[in-house]
């Protein structure tokens, strides 16, 4: 099992809630029959950041449906795609320390080194 996870700085948005943690996954296992799945989340030791942990068999197949998310849907009026960095892994979520970088384009190639509180 592959693993992406999603890293939203809280910083950079206005007036969202936590509840993002269950919209997200829901709306990425619809969208992908069932091939996103929740794997969970956490908060980032030293900041505020939200992880919002996903379980795939294929990464590279789900990345654009989660891309795709966060550049066009609104949450509660605000767009998450300036406050998120996606990273991919070829471990389970549970396993990964790190993570690929493959959104914002910018930053791709870069590693996204996670640790839970």
């Amino acid at each position: 099992m592959q693993s992406i996870v999603l890293r939203i700085d809280p910083s950079q948005l206005h007036g969202l809630d936590a509840d993002l943690r269950y919209t997200i996954p829901s709306l990425l296992f619809e969208a992908t029959a069932g091939g996103v799945q929740d794997d969970g989340y956490d908060y980032e030791e030293g900041s505020d950041a939200m992880l919002i942990y996903l379980s795939t068999e294929n990464s590279e197949a789900a990345l654009p449906f989660v891309v795709n998310l966060i550049q066009s849907e609104n949450f509660q009026g605000t767009g998450l795609a300036a406050a998120t960095q996606i990273g991919v892994s070829n471990l389970p979520a549970a396993k990964a320390a790190s993570f690929q970088v493959m959104f914002p384009e910018e930053l791709k190639e870069s590693v996204l080194h996670v640790r839970s509180k």
